[in-house]
């Protein structure tokens, strides 16, 4: 499947991608996350590109730093302080 054409995810959505796609996550069309996908996405591992963000809460990165792998997010125009703290413990 081409993920990275998708622009937004549900959860039954997210769950199937990580179950289906394996250790490989493009989603650099999503604009927007959830905490609730954000979370489902944190229990992938492998890598995983979201460089369709260009901001990102520190509920979301909270939830993303439980991801193990490769992490890109490369589209944030800023990083707060609360948000590089979570994503501090990204592994």
């Amino acid at each position: 499947m081409n993920t990275i054409i998708i622009t937004t995810l549900s959860t039954t959505e997210a769950n199937r991608l990580v179950a289906e796609e394996g250790p490989l996550l493009f989603l650099n069309g999503l604009v927007s996350l959830s905490v609730e996908v954000a979370e489902i996405l944190g229990g992938q591992r492998g890598f995983l590109w979201l460089d369709g963000l260009n901001e990102l809460s520190a509920e979301v990165a909270e939830a993303l730093a439980g991801h193990q792998g490769y992490l890109q997010l490369n589209g944030l125009n800023e990083l707060s302080v609360e948000v590089a703290e979570a994503l501090a413990g990204h592994r």
